[in-house]
């Protein structure tokens, strides 16, 4: 059971370090960590480490949850992200390969 998470994780970032948008390697990461419809949700690990394993600088991870809070689509509260209504109904690009 390990064996096969840590595989379906290494599979989840192979494909989000695929997508070439720093926003859409975010929102895939972000649809890929939170159960569907989920309203709320506590980032367990640092951004520096999430940025990494994503393949973006913590500095981009950063301006980019800005922008998605800006957009409407989140909002973040040190390590809790509050998800808007839009969030969940917003159109599959490159954010909901799996």
């Amino acid at each position: 059971e390990q064996l096969a998470r840590r595989l379906n994780q290494a599979k989840t970032l192979i494909t989000t370090r695929s997508i070439h948008s720093a926003r859409d390697r975010v929102l895939h990461y972000l649809r890929v960590i939170a159960p569907p419809n989920t309203k709320n949700m506590i980032l367990d690990r640092p951004l520096k480490d999430i940025a990494n394993d994503i393949g973006i600088s913590p500095e981009v991870l950063s301006r980019t949850l800005g922008q998605l809070q800006t957009e409407g689509l989140l909002t973040k509260v040190g390590r809790k992200i509050t998800f808007g209504k839009l969030f969940h109904n917003l159109s599959c690009n490159d954010s909901c390969q799996n």
